[in-house]
């Protein structure tokens, strides 16, 4: 029962992320996880990964994890198994829309 709801949650979250990162390929390279509730996209925006997801969680209150925690400093960590994560990508949308306002 658990991990056929996982499974579900995952397959559900996937196509999400996927739209994401092709409305969003100007500041995420990714490749599509086959068989993991993870992905790990390079970070081809003008500051830092580290950089990024430190405003991020200050300015928009979401939280990724940065490469540097698996020295590798141009990539970010996003996790997709969780229950909320369509709810989770609006703000983080949000917060990528004021960034190429200003910029």
């Amino acid at each position: 029962e658990l991990i056929r709801r996982n499974l579900e949650i995952v397959h559900r979250n996937l196509p999400l992320l996927e739209k994401f990162f092709q409305r969003n390929c100007d500041l995420f390279e990714w490749i599509k996880p086959d068989a993991s509730p993870m992905c790990f996209p390079r970070f081809k925006g003008t500051q830092s990964a580290q950089q990024f997801c430190d405003d991020l969680v200050r300015d928009a209150e979401v939280m990724l994890l940065p490469g540097t925690v698996y020295d590798e400093p141009h990539h970010i960590r996003f996790g997709y198994a969780r229950k909320n994560m369509p709810e989770a990508l609006e703000p983080l949308a949000a917060y990528l829309t004021s960034l190429r306002q200003v910029a």
